[in-house]
């Protein structure tokens, strides 16, 4: 994770040098997955279509980082009208100047509950992907926001030169899982009465460029399905708080919280960064809708606060033995 973006910004010529060309005139659709419960919130990006294939376990350093590079640099597309599906339901919508589209409408008369199939495609017919949107049934009252980063993928946060070799020179099928965390979200998860559409938000500080990669890596690692939010990093005022993280995770947070306000959440995060400042606000301005809140301790300050509430999560991980 780059939670500074330190190569994001630094590493700009190397990144032109390495990622090579596009495919010419071929747009692609990304989706990112949506979700809601009356009202849905789905997002997406056109940009110049790329090529690269998924991570492998084998891909040397060479090949992690030039597809790394490849993907934080984005050739955008901007206006392009798209055609959105769900179910019965169809939408348009079109790209900004940063290539994103948001769309927040209303679910059509008689639409389920759970996982529901979504298709985004060019009005042009040259480019389209299918997605995902959760719409969370109304009987799953428990919930999930979970960091990433050194709370269940190792990255030593801490070692920010580390940090940024894993970050380009791994790829995130070569990436380690913390131990235990894949069974302690699919315990929680069970306590609902559909636990396969449990309301379970992955929030990330990495930007939206890595997104694929981070997803391929919760589901090699048996993580229960959820949404996986990641930072939308632009060149003008759309995206989210660069180097604020306390901003961007109290802001999702609570976009999450005023979406399904008959879900209480368990809080999983760790002491690297600021998790527990985080959550602790969290708390303190809706302590009714936090069901319990987790820490991972990689500090290595014993010193280090700990807020009222927060337990250490190897206590949890150590139960599931």
């Amino acid at each position: 994770m780059i939670r500074t973006l330190i190569p994001f910004f630094t590493l700009t010529a190397l990144c032109a040098c390495l990622a090579g060309s596009a495919q010419a005139d071929t747009r692609e659709v990304v989706v990112y997955p949506g979700f809601g419960a009356g009202q849905f919130l789905l997002e997406g990006r056109v940009i110049e279509a790329r090529g690269d294939g998924p991570d492998a376990a084998d891909d040397s350093w060479f090949v992690n980082l030039r597809r790394t590079l490849r993907r934080l640099i984005n050739d955008e597309q901007k206006q392009v009208a798209l055609r959105v599906r769900i179910g019965s339901g169809e939408w348009r919508a079109k790209t900004d100047a940063e290539g994103y589209f948001l769309l927040e409408e209303k679910l059509p008369p008689g639409s389920g509950a759970g996982w529901q199939a979504v298709e985004v495609a060019t009005e042009s017919g040259d480019a389209r992907a299918p997605g995902a949107l959760l719409v969370v049934p109304e009987a799953n009252r428990l919930g999930i926001i979970s960091d990433l980063d050194d709370t269940l993928l190792v990255s030593d946060v801490a070692d920010k030169s580390g940090l940024v070799r894993k970050t380009l020179l791994l790829n995130y099928a070569q990436r380690q899982a913390v131990a235990g965390t894949a069974e302690f979200y699919a315990r929680l998860a069970r306590r609902n009465p559909q636990p396969e559409a449990a309301p379970i938000f992955y929030l990330s500080a990495s930007p939206r460029q890595l997104q694929a990669g981070i997803q391929a890596f919760l589901d090699k690692n048996g993580f229960p399905r959820g949404v996986l939010i990641t930072k939308k990093v632009t060149n003008d005022k759309t995206g989210d708080p660069l180097t604020d993280q306390i901003r961007y995770k109290v802001g999702r947070i609570e976009q999450l919280l005023a979406a399904l306000p008959q879900v209480r959440f368990v809080l999983v995060g760790d002491d690297g960064e600021s998790d527990p400042e985080t959550y602790d606000e969290i708390r303190r301005r809706h302590p009714g809708r936090i069901e319990s809140v987790w820490i991972r301790k990689v500090h290595r300050d014993a010193a280090r606060p700990v807020y009222p509430g927060q337990r250490n999560l190897a206590e949890a991980l150590g139960g599931l033995k």
